[in-house]
């Protein structure tokens, strides 16, 4: 025997999430449940099917806008005088994932993730099967979100609750991936409530992919008070003098294959650091904290500051090639270096170096000891 029940959805700006149960099928009886979509000339598409036989049924699909729609229940077990029910409910505004509300039809997640997501009805439950890279061997995974969304990962056979205090760390690997959920907290009256979850590789790395000033140093460039290139007719005023203060820096985040970039929101620490190789002293120069954008990047500018003595070199004059020559007088840090750190304990850091400089003054076309040098009279 086959029942047949048809619905029309209302319109809608965009595509809703369409929520069919089915409750009280007669428990020792085979039957499945179908729900079909009625295209506009006529035609049927399968939305979604059941075929487990259960006393319960959840069909789920996204819904364009004014749908028409059949649900067909048909086996052994439905019988003329049983009764049982079903309901239908319109969920408007579902996120990208959706639907994911069961264990068979899970969102699959691929590598570092972040994404935001929402509950978006009283019932619904978020199910999620995330692959980590083939280098993974554990995940670093944090969630947040409104006060009675509860997210939980499958662990050991058993659900264990994400505190939204911090991240945790559990195994994963390419074979057994991470499978998580989001859930109202028992008890909870909310019907609507966004979430964030964030998985992510502890033994990542990180490169300093660019580290340079935008300020007039060149080493060889003429001191503040006259513009670098040097305007037709300006003559370069000696005495002038330049020092770097500040450092823009870009920095990558990878995963631990190297190639699979880090997600939004992983947490970057940029340092900039001036070094004695000699004494192997150090300083802190500047610290900026920051997250990676969609790219696995984080870029900041640190404010480094004058020298400190630490590592300098010079001054040491310096001199442009040309046949009419002009001189520097520079001094600087030639081993600092500018870092990237990252939460995880097994992460790694590669750091770059960069030249900090402390000053360069500008000594005119020729050497001061030259001009001092008294000139040989001819006969």
């Amino acid at each position: 025997m086959t029942e047949c029940f048809q619905f029309v959805t209302e319109a809608a700006e965009q595509a809703a999430k369409l929520n069919v149960v089915v409750a009280g099928l007669p428990v020792d009886g085979a039957h499945d449940v179908h729900l079909i979509r009625v295209n506009d000339d006529g035609t049927t598409v399968a939305a979604a099917s059941d075929v487990s036989g259960g006393t319960y049924s959840l069909l789920q699909a996204i819904a364009p806008p004014l749908t028409r729609w059949l649900l067909m229940l048909g086996g052994q077990g439905i019988q003329p005088g049983v009764p049982f029910q079903f309901q239908a409910e319109v969920v408007a505004n579902p996120d990208i994932y959706e639907p994911n509300d069961t264990p068979e039809h899970p969102s699959v997640l691929k590598g570092n993730q972040h994404i935001e997501a929402t509950l978006d009805s009283a019932s619904d439950v978020d199910l999620y099967v995330v692959s980590v890279g083939k280098q993974q061997s554990s995940a670093r995974l944090s969630c947040g979100g409104s006060g009675d969304v509860v997210c939980e990962v499958l662990s050991r056979g058993r659900w264990v609750v994400v505190p939204q205090s911090g991240p945790i760390e559990v195994s994963a690997s390419m074979t057994v991936p991470l499978i998580l959920r989001a859930r109202w907290k028992e008890g909870s009256t909310q019907t609507v409530g966004s979430y964030t979850l964030h998985t992510f590789d502890p033994a990542s790395r990180s490169i300093i992919a660019t580290a340079g000033s935008s300020e007039n140093i060149s080493h060889l460039a003429p001191g503040k008070e006259t513009p670098f290139p040097v305007p037709e007719g300006v003559t370069p005023v000696p005495g002038g003098a330049n020092a770097a203060r500040q450092i823009d820096v870009t920095a990558v985040v990878f995963d631990s294959d190297e190639t699979t970039r880090a997600p939004a929101g992983e947490h970057v620490r940029l340092v900039a650091v001036d070094y004695d190789p000699a004494t192997k002293r150090r300083i802190t120069l500047a610290t900026v904290d920051g997250l990676t954008n969609a790219r696995g990047e984080f870029s900041a500018r640190l404010p480094i500051g004058p020298c400190a003595g630490i590592g300098m070199v010079g001054p040491i004059r310096m001199n442009r090639p040309s046949n009419h020559p002009d001189y520097w007088d520079i001094t600087y840090v030639p081993t600092a270096y500018v870092m990237a750190l990252l939460d995880g304990k097994s992460a790694t850091v590669s750091a770059s170096a960069f030249q900090h400089v402390c000053q360069e003054t500008y000594r005119a076309y020729r050497k001061p000891l030259d001009l001092a040098k008294p000139r040989k009279h001819r006969p």
